[in-house]
């Protein structure tokens, strides 16, 4: 799961809580504009993969999420896809 910390409705932090609480095997990767030192250790804390600040380097989340697909699958489904094979990937499912 990607989420930003600051969102309309319902926070990060309070997402986060709720996946936690309900759906604990799923990984998080937070990104924010609003980050902190504090903020980074309680994601670390809070089991999250990455922790990325804005403005968001596109890259940095393609190998977080490269990084995630990794560790769930022990190296074995993306072994051989680069992060622009994945982005290209992840675009054409939203087509």
């Amino acid at each position: 799961m990607v989420t930003d910390l600051v969102m309309p409705d319902m926070g990060g932090l309070e997402l986060l809580a709720y996946k936690d609480r309900y759906y604990p095997r799923i990984k998080s990767i937070i990104i924010t504009s609003h980050g902190t030192e504090e903020l980074q250790k309680n994601a670390a804390n809070d089991n999250a993969l990455s922790y990325l600040e804005k403005p968001l380097d596109y890259n940095k989340l393609g190998w977080a999420i490269m990084d995630a697909i990794d560790s769930l699958d022990e190296g074995r489904l993306f072994a051989k896809l680069s992060v622009p094979s994945l982005l290209q990937q992840i675009g054409r499912a939203h087509v």
